[in-house]
């Protein structure tokens, strides 16, 4: 860094000229001004140097906290946290409204021109199943009947977005 500085400092005095020996105070306070540029610009970018050296030590910084290199180990990265297994079966795993079955007795087959199509009816979800209200609009389509249109619920659709449906 203090080669950079001598560097800037070099340029600086080179750029400007003295034309007699007896300078005024102005071109003087020009001159002043310029030095105190010039380190200024050398500190600011001595500290920038700095903290890119304290990111380098830092790995990565997340909501888990940051990791941070040690020299002990050979460049290898100290994790010093715990780490332990995933667990699908543990304490909140059957929680939550889409982890409770869809009612078998509301799966109707909607019979259209290429093939049948397993659905859920909304009329007996709503009366049948707690959680009707949270099933996602996207899956929802009318179906005309003899008897008007009606509301169902594909259970593909319902199956992509996390519901457990019920097999035929």
């Amino acid at each position: 860094m203090k080669l950079l500085t001598t560097l800037i400092l070099s340029i600086a005095f080179a750029g400007s000229t003295v034309t007699s020996a007896s300078a005024d105070s102005e071109d003087l306070a020009k001159a002043i001004a310029g030095i105190a540029a010039v380190a200024i610009i050398a500190k600011l970018l001595d500290d920038r140097k700095d903290r890119r050296r304290e990111a380098a030590a830092t790995v990565g910084a997340s909501r888990l906290g940051s990791v941070e290199r040690s020299g002990t180990d050979h460049g290898r990265q100290g994790v010093r946290n715990t780490i332990r297994p995933f667990d699908r079966h543990g304490p909140k795993a059957g929680r939550g409204y889409k982890k409770t079955p869809l009612p078998r007795s509301c799966l109707r087959v909607v019979e259209t021109g290429r093939r049948d199509r397993l659905a859920y009816g909304g009329r007996c979800l709503s009366r049948n199943f707690r959680f009707a209200s949270k099933l996602p609009d996207r899956c929802e389509t009318a179906v005309r009947t003899n008897r008007g249109f009606r509301t169902v619920y594909g259970a593909r659709c319902l199956e992509r977005d996390g519901w457990k449906v019920a097999r035929r």
